[in-house]
């Protein structure tokens, strides 16, 4: 019995092993690039609409699926009180039957991914999210995902945009320590409601239950000091219960209560442009360097690191301050912020370690697939990319029950295009800060890299395993979802808590302060970069 146990396992390392090298040969002899590229506008397809079984299955699946590896589900109702998703799977099947035709299936499954979305990444893959870099030979075979599902992703991109999500309303409004607050003053049936007031009732609901409602509609967002969930403006996600408006309940500045129809606009509400979308620096003061990045992105990365370093090495080491400002940055490729700033900063080498938990069922239903996903392509484990060193698993119970593998994660750094800097770095920080920049918080605050300023992070860190490639069985849709819960410099999980900076300068306030523009002088003139100033 020992020795087939033992052989066994030598012939699993042995399928490993050969899958691997196939995989890299193929790839190196050209076979790779040959098969990869099905991602051609000739090539796309339309999908035929789904049978009730072909429906019923898919939500199945998906319902099986999160309740066995989504890491947020429990946490989600303990901390947040949300609805307990695994509650609703019976409810989600049933209604997934129930749909017309491909477009209601399709909203059902935009509906149900929102609630897994409330906490960490989950999103549908596009067109836009660059499906052409999945669809090799390579990753195909590991995700389990026939080339054929990346030729529907433009017909579901298509539906998707053709479903009416968004709305909008006249009014101006922002989140402040627990309470909906006008912004500018605005005039309904003749009445003057003058900035400041509160909104308290929506369609006859208090106002926190009425945003309470919208967890499958819209992501919310977590005020962790008065424990809630809120949305910035209430008035942005469109359903069928409004249909030409809401009423709202106001508290004017007097204490008057008064009630007035709001219209209500399909779509996104226009913006003005923002002349400065890329990254820029500055000069702010003789002894004062400021860099804006507004995200971290891919595509940039190489430009922006020109001038970065151009920016730095003209300063010849004058410099006292270094502002990194990323509000608004939700984040983008990890090696953006490794090779921009992180490593240019160093002077020496560093190792920078974190902890994760997968939950056990992920590596078992990917079997033998993980190894050679880290073999062949790794993500956030590829050691050339990302400085990774090692995870190793560790004993841990910090989650509860036995449902989780806990690793600790380390990475190593080198001192890459130094700059000439020997002064205090100032990380301008807020509540959108997601994904990679939640990443770059991280690192520069364990690693006292720098002075985290200004409000909580909004969380979604990645250490170990990037969000996953999944696909519905008869549908073909195919989606990402985050499998990993990673924890913040103070041991929470980070896709709940974020990351509390080092200076608070706003708490329970959404959006934060940001300059009236970019220009210099109106850069001078904002509170929190008048902070640093003063620090």
């Amino acid at each position: 019995m020992k020795m087939n146990k033992r052989i066994k396992s030598y012939l699993r390392i042995i399928l490993v092993v050969t899958i691997a090298l196939a995989a890299a040969i193929l790839s190196y002899t050209g076979f790779e690039a040959v098969s990869q590229h099905c991602w051609v506008a000739e090539n796309q397809e339309a999908v035929i609409e789904l049978t009730t079984e072909q429906k019923i299955k898919d939500f199945k699946y998906l319902t099986q699926l999160v309740r066995e590896v989504s890491p947020f589900a429990d946490l989600n109702v303990k901390a947040k009180k949300l609805d307990n998703i695994s509650d609703l799977e019976n409810e989600y099947i049933h209604r997934a039957g129930e749909t017309k035709n491909n477009q209601e299936f399709y909203s059902l499954f935009k509906e149900y991914l929102t609630r897994i979305n409330q906490t960490g990444h989950a999103y549908y893959l596009s067109y836009f999210e660059n499906a052409n870099s999945l669809n090799t030979f390579s990753l195909r075979m590991l995700y389990g995902i026939k080339k054929e599902m990346f030729n529907r992703v433009d017909y579901w991109r298509t539906i998707d945009t053709a479903t009416q999500n968004y709305a909008y309303s006249p009014l101006k409004v922002a989140y402040k320590d627990g309470k909906y607050l006008l912004i500018e003053d605005f005039t309904a049936a003749g009445r003057g409601i003058p900035a400041g007031s509160m909104i308290v009732k929506i369609n006859g609901l208090e106002v926190d239950d009425y945003v309470m409602s919208l967890q499958n509609k819209a992501w919310l967002r977590f005020d962790q000091p008065n424990r809630k969930l809120f949305i910035q403006d209430p008035f942005t996600i469109n359903s069928a219960k409004e249909r030409d408006g809401w009423i709202v309940e106001f508290v004017l500045k007097d204490g008057e209560r008064y009630s007035a129809k709001i219209e209500k606009h399909l779509g996104y509400k226009a913006q003005g442009q923002n002349a400065f979308d890329k990254t820029f620096c500055y000069e702010l003061r003789e002894d004062v360097g400021y860099i804006r990045i507004f995200g971290f992105n891919g595509e940039s990365e190489l430009r922006d690191g020109e001038l970065i370093s151009k920016f730095m090495s003209q300063s010849q080491g004058k410099y006292k301050k270094l502002i990194l400002d990323i509000r608004g940055n939700t984040g983008g490729s990890p090696s953006y912020w490794m090779k921009n700033l992180l490593q240019p900063l160093l002077k020496s080498p560093v190792e920078y370690k974190r902890e994760a938990a997968v939950k056990k069922n992920f590596f078992n239903r990917l079997g033998w697939k993980f190894p050679v996903y880290q073999s062949l392509d790794g993500g956030l484990s590829n050691k050339k990319a990302y400085g990774f060193v090692s995870a190793k698993e560790i004993g841990d119970n910090r989650l509860e029950g036995e449902d989780w593998r806990y690793f600790e994660i380390t990475r190593r750094f080198e001192p890459q295009n130094t700059f000439p800097f020997d002064g205090q770095v100032y990380i301008l920080t807020d509540n959108n800060n997601f994904s990679s920049a939640e990443d770059f918080v991280g690192a520069m605050k364990t690693l006292k890299l720098g002075k985290v300023v200004g409000a909580n992070t909004l969380g979604g860190a990645a250490a170990y395993i990037e969000p996953w490639l999944f696909r519905l069985p008869e549908s073909g849709i195919l989606f990402r979802m985050e499998v990993e819960l990673t924890f913040n410099p103070g041991g929470k999980p980070d896709e709940i808590y974020g990351i509390k900076p080092d200076v608070e300068l706003e708490t329970s306030t959404y959006p934060t302060e940001y300059p009236q523009d970019y220009s210099k002088d109106a850069l001078l003139k904002d509170r929190w970069i008048q902070w640093v100033l003063k620090d």
